[in-house]
């Protein structure tokens, strides 16, 4: 199972990666890529079904997120930010087992606001939980 874990969450930083730096390009011609709390968020345009605001700090709606820490994360904090996530977490790397530093939680920007600040440090960036499709 813990293998699979890496494997699956190997995968889906790559691609992430991947995407999200052609996704970057793409906000940077279009005025910008959303921060929250100094963290950028990465294809923001593919929050709430394409609707979210790059001016705004969205309150109320929900949103399932993808945290990617910084490589030196470690398990203890991932598990300290879930405890903070209103939700807690509906999945989380394990760096310290050789896996990926990231935490998949369900939350409005507030709440990921609120996560950043506590320890903003080992965040590297945030995007919205989206299905990833492989170039043919």
């Amino acid at each position: 199972m813990v293998a699979l874990s890496r494997c699956l969450g190997s995968v889906a930083v790559l691609l992430a990666g991947v995407e999200g730096a052609r996704i970057q390009r793409k906000a940077r011609e279009h005025g910008g890529t959303k921060f929250i709390a100094g963290v950028p968020v990465l294809n923001y345009d593919a929050a709430y079904g394409g609707s979210g605001s790059l001016s705004t700090l969205e309150e109320t709606r929900q949103e399932e997120w993808i945290v990617t820490l910084q490589p030196d994360a470690t398990d203890a904090q991932i598990e300290a930010l879930c405890k903070l996530a209103p939700q807690g977490c509906k999945m989380s790397g394990h760096p310290d087992k050789g896996g990926v530093a990231f935490l998949d939680m369900r939350g409005t920007e507030r709440d990921l606001k609120s996560l950043i600040l506590s320890n903003k440090a080992v965040i590297k960036f945030i995007e919205p939980d989206q299905a990833m499709y492989m170039i043919p």
